[in-house]
Protein backbone atom coordinates (compact mmCIF):
# COMPACT_ATOMS: atom_id res chain seq x y z
CA UNK A 1 0.00 0.00 0.00
CA UNK A 2 1.11 3.65 -1.02
CA UNK A 3 2.56 5.82 1.50
CA UNK A 4 0.20 8.88 1.45
CA UNK A 5 1.79 12.02 1.53
CA UNK A 6 1.28 15.79 1.65
CA UNK A 7 4.11 18.38 1.18
CA UNK A 8 4.16 21.26 2.99
CA UNK A 9 7.01 24.49 1.87
CA UNK A 10 5.93 27.98 0.86
CA UNK A 11 8.67 28.04 -1.70
CA UNK A 12 7.64 26.70 -5.14
CA UNK A 13 11.23 25.61 -6.03
CA UNK A 14 11.12 23.22 -3.03
CA UNK A 15 7.94 21.57 -3.31
CA UNK A 16 8.32 20.55 -6.65
CA UNK A 17 12.16 19.61 -5.60
CA UNK A 18 10.77 16.81 -2.67
CA UNK A 19 7.87 16.12 -5.47
CA UNK A 20 9.93 14.77 -7.81
CA UNK A 21 12.33 13.65 -5.47
CA UNK A 22 9.45 11.25 -4.01
CA UNK A 23 8.44 10.47 -7.74
CA UNK A 24 11.19 8.18 -7.46
CA UNK A 25 10.36 6.39 -4.60
CA UNK A 26 7.76 3.63 -5.39
CA UNK A 27 6.13 3.62 -1.86
CA UNK A 28 5.14 7.18 -1.95
CA UNK A 29 1.96 8.85 -3.10
CA UNK A 30 1.40 12.56 -3.10
CA UNK A 31 -2.24 13.06 -2.56
CA UNK A 32 -1.55 17.18 -1.86
CA UNK A 33 0.59 20.24 -1.50
CA UNK A 34 0.44 23.32 0.91
CA UNK A 35 1.98 26.42 1.23
CA UNK A 36 1.55 27.52 4.87
CA UNK A 37 0.50 26.02 7.66
CA UNK A 38 -2.98 26.47 7.63
CA UNK A 39 -3.22 24.78 4.58
CA UNK A 40 -1.23 21.77 5.55
CA UNK A 41 -4.01 20.97 8.72
CA UNK A 42 -6.35 21.79 6.36
CA UNK A 43 -5.46 19.39 3.97
CA UNK A 44 -4.56 16.38 7.09
CA UNK A 45 -7.93 16.54 8.26
CA UNK A 46 -9.78 16.26 4.27
CA UNK A 47 -6.73 13.20 2.57
CA UNK A 48 -5.68 11.46 6.16
CA UNK A 49 -2.24 11.48 5.13
CA UNK A 50 0.55 9.32 6.53
CA UNK A 51 3.21 11.23 6.41
CA UNK A 52 3.90 14.82 6.33
CA UNK A 53 6.70 16.85 4.58
CA UNK A 54 6.80 20.33 6.50
CA UNK A 55 8.52 23.46 6.29
CA UNK A 56 9.24 25.31 9.50
CA UNK A 57 9.18 28.84 8.70
CA UNK A 58 6.09 30.04 6.40
CA UNK A 59 2.89 32.75 6.88
CA UNK A 60 0.15 32.27 8.27
CA UNK A 61 1.05 29.33 10.73
CA UNK A 62 4.81 27.76 10.83
CA UNK A 63 4.89 23.86 10.50
CA UNK A 64 5.65 23.65 13.92
CA UNK A 65 2.34 25.67 14.88
CA UNK A 66 0.61 23.35 12.14
CA UNK A 67 2.44 20.32 13.55
CA UNK A 68 1.02 20.60 17.23
CA UNK A 69 -2.44 21.50 15.97
CA UNK A 70 -2.53 18.01 13.58
CA UNK A 71 -1.41 15.81 16.74
CA UNK A 72 -3.89 17.62 18.69
CA UNK A 73 -6.84 17.24 16.17
CA UNK A 74 -6.39 14.04 14.07
CA UNK A 75 -7.12 10.67 16.24
CA UNK A 76 -4.24 8.99 13.91
CA UNK A 77 -1.68 11.86 13.17
CA UNK A 78 0.62 11.37 10.56
CA UNK A 79 4.61 11.11 10.47
CA UNK A 80 5.89 14.82 10.30
CA UNK A 81 9.60 15.12 8.83
CA UNK A 82 10.53 18.42 9.09
CA UNK A 83 12.58 20.40 6.31
CA UNK A 84 14.67 23.38 7.15
CA UNK A 85 17.01 25.87 6.13
CA UNK A 86 19.08 26.27 9.49
CA UNK A 87 22.73 25.06 9.38
CA UNK A 88 24.06 21.16 10.22
CA UNK A 89 24.16 22.26 14.24
CA UNK A 90 20.49 23.76 14.32
CA UNK A 91 19.82 20.59 12.75
CA UNK A 92 21.63 18.07 15.35
CA UNK A 93 20.00 20.29 17.97
CA UNK A 94 16.55 20.14 17.12
CA UNK A 95 17.28 15.68 15.79
CA UNK A 96 16.18 14.72 19.39
CA UNK A 97 12.21 16.03 19.30
CA UNK A 98 12.24 15.89 15.78
CA UNK A 99 10.38 12.75 14.28
CA UNK A 100 12.92 12.89 11.36
CA UNK A 101 14.77 16.31 10.01
CA UNK A 102 15.92 16.96 6.34
CA UNK A 103 18.47 20.07 5.39
CA UNK A 104 17.69 21.91 2.61
CA UNK A 105 18.06 21.29 -0.46
CA UNK A 106 16.79 17.79 0.58
CA UNK A 107 18.45 15.18 -1.23
CA UNK A 108 17.09 11.45 -2.15
CA UNK A 109 19.50 9.65 0.02
CA UNK A 110 18.11 11.63 2.49
CA UNK A 111 14.72 11.70 1.58
CA UNK A 112 14.91 7.95 1.79
CA UNK A 113 16.67 8.11 5.17
CA UNK A 114 13.38 10.01 6.56
CA UNK A 115 11.07 7.55 5.61
CA UNK A 116 12.05 5.27 7.02
CA UNK A 117 12.39 6.69 10.42
CA UNK A 118 9.83 9.25 10.45
CA UNK A 119 7.60 8.60 13.72
CA UNK A 120 4.83 10.20 14.58
CA UNK A 121 5.48 13.40 17.19
CA UNK A 122 4.41 13.40 20.60
CA UNK A 123 2.20 16.29 22.15
CA UNK A 124 5.87 16.81 24.52
CA UNK A 125 8.22 16.73 20.91
CA UNK A 126 6.01 19.27 19.13
CA UNK A 127 6.20 21.80 22.82
CA UNK A 128 9.87 21.73 22.44
CA UNK A 129 10.16 22.36 19.18
CA UNK A 130 7.79 25.36 19.35
CA UNK A 131 9.82 26.59 22.22
CA UNK A 132 13.01 26.56 20.17
CA UNK A 133 11.00 28.05 17.33
CA UNK A 134 10.13 31.09 19.85
CA UNK A 135 13.66 31.95 20.13
CA UNK A 136 14.73 31.53 17.19
CA UNK A 137 12.33 34.04 15.14
CA UNK A 138 13.54 37.16 17.67
CA UNK A 139 16.52 39.23 16.82
CA UNK A 140 18.35 41.55 18.41
CA UNK A 141 18.77 45.31 17.70
CA UNK A 142 21.49 47.37 19.53
CA UNK A 143 19.52 50.82 20.88
CA UNK A 144 21.42 53.79 22.29
CA UNK A 145 22.05 52.24 25.27
CA UNK A 146 20.73 48.69 25.65
CA UNK A 147 19.63 45.97 23.42
CA UNK A 148 16.46 44.51 22.36
CA UNK A 149 15.13 41.62 20.86
CA UNK A 150 12.77 42.18 18.36
CA UNK A 151 10.10 39.55 17.08
CA UNK A 152 10.65 38.94 13.20
CA UNK A 153 7.09 39.28 12.71
CA UNK A 154 7.12 42.85 13.80
CA UNK A 155 10.09 43.49 10.74
CA UNK A 156 8.39 44.87 8.14
CA UNK A 157 11.89 45.10 5.83
CA UNK A 158 15.86 45.45 5.83
CA UNK A 159 17.20 48.00 3.75
CA UNK A 160 20.56 48.75 2.84
CA UNK A 161 21.50 52.42 3.17
CA UNK A 162 24.54 53.79 2.13
CA UNK A 163 26.99 51.06 4.81
CA UNK A 164 24.47 50.53 6.94
CA UNK A 165 21.75 48.08 6.91
CA UNK A 166 17.94 49.36 8.33
CA UNK A 167 15.18 47.29 10.04
CA UNK A 168 11.49 49.10 9.53
CA UNK A 169 9.60 48.45 12.44
CA UNK A 170 5.75 47.93 12.20
CA UNK A 171 5.14 51.12 13.97
CA UNK A 172 7.01 52.88 11.43
CA UNK A 173 10.34 53.86 12.90
CA UNK A 174 13.76 52.06 11.74
CA UNK A 175 16.74 50.85 13.35
CA UNK A 176 20.14 50.49 12.66
CA UNK A 177 20.66 46.25 12.61
CA UNK A 178 24.19 44.87 13.03
CA UNK A 179 24.19 42.92 10.14
CA UNK A 180 24.67 42.44 6.27
CA UNK A 181 21.56 41.89 3.80
CA UNK A 182 23.45 38.63 3.07
CA UNK A 183 23.64 37.27 6.49
CA UNK A 184 20.18 38.23 7.12
CA UNK A 185 18.53 36.74 4.47
CA UNK A 186 21.42 33.45 5.11
CA UNK A 187 19.74 32.96 8.69
CA UNK A 188 15.86 34.46 7.56
CA UNK A 189 15.39 33.33 4.45
CA UNK A 190 12.22 31.71 5.24
CA UNK A 191 10.36 34.97 6.62
CA UNK A 192 12.44 37.51 4.00
CA UNK A 193 12.19 37.42 0.26
CA UNK A 194 15.01 39.63 -1.65
CA UNK A 195 13.50 41.78 -3.59
CA UNK A 196 16.36 43.52 -4.46
CA UNK A 197 19.91 43.93 -4.30
CA UNK A 198 19.48 46.50 -1.33
CA UNK A 199 15.86 45.05 0.44
CA UNK A 200 14.58 42.26 1.99
CA UNK A 201 10.88 42.18 2.77
CA UNK A 202 8.65 40.03 5.20
CA UNK A 203 6.78 37.80 3.27
CA UNK A 204 4.30 38.51 4.93
CA UNK A 205 3.81 41.73 5.01
CA UNK A 206 3.65 41.44 1.17
CA UNK A 207 0.14 42.28 -0.11
CA UNK A 208 0.55 43.82 -3.78
CA UNK A 209 2.85 43.48 -6.78
CA UNK A 210 2.40 46.26 -9.26
CA UNK A 211 4.19 47.54 -12.33
CA UNK A 212 4.15 51.05 -13.06
CA UNK A 213 3.91 53.13 -16.34
CA UNK A 214 7.64 52.75 -17.04
CA UNK A 215 7.83 48.67 -16.49
CA UNK A 216 9.39 48.63 -13.28
CA UNK A 217 7.98 46.18 -10.73
CA UNK A 218 6.93 47.14 -7.08
CA UNK A 219 5.68 45.45 -4.03
CA UNK A 220 3.56 47.22 -2.02
CA UNK A 221 3.37 46.19 1.70
CA UNK A 222 0.59 45.93 4.28
CA UNK A 223 -0.55 48.67 6.14
CA UNK A 224 2.38 51.03 4.62
CA UNK A 225 2.70 53.53 2.23
CA UNK A 226 5.77 52.24 1.30
CA UNK A 227 6.80 50.22 -1.95
CA UNK A 228 9.93 48.42 -2.79
CA UNK A 229 11.50 48.18 -6.34
CA UNK A 230 11.69 44.71 -7.81
CA UNK A 231 14.90 44.04 -10.07
CA UNK A 232 14.38 41.50 -12.59
CA UNK A 233 16.70 38.79 -11.04
CA UNK A 234 14.50 38.61 -8.03
CA UNK A 235 11.03 39.29 -10.37
CA UNK A 236 9.97 35.29 -11.43
CA UNK A 237 10.68 34.48 -6.84
CA UNK A 238 8.92 37.42 -5.76
CA UNK A 239 5.95 36.23 -8.08
CA UNK A 240 6.12 33.26 -6.04
CA UNK A 241 4.70 34.33 -3.07
CA UNK A 242 1.66 34.91 -4.93
CA UNK A 243 0.99 31.56 -6.18
CA UNK A 244 -0.69 29.00 -5.29
CA UNK A 245 -0.17 24.76 -6.08
CA UNK A 246 -3.64 23.80 -7.69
Amino acid sequence: MAIRTIIVDDEALARHRINRLLGEVASVEVVATAINGQQAIDLAIKYQPDLIFMDIQMPIKSGLVAAQEIVERMNQPPAIVFCTAFDQHAVEAFRLNAAAYLLKPVMLEDLHRAIEQAGVLSQFQVSKLLQQETIASTISIQRSNYVENILLNDIQYFRAEQKSVVAGLADGSEVVVDYTLKDLQHQFGNDFMRAHRNSLINKQQIVKLVRDESGKDWLQLSESSLRFEVSRRNLSAVKGCFSQDK
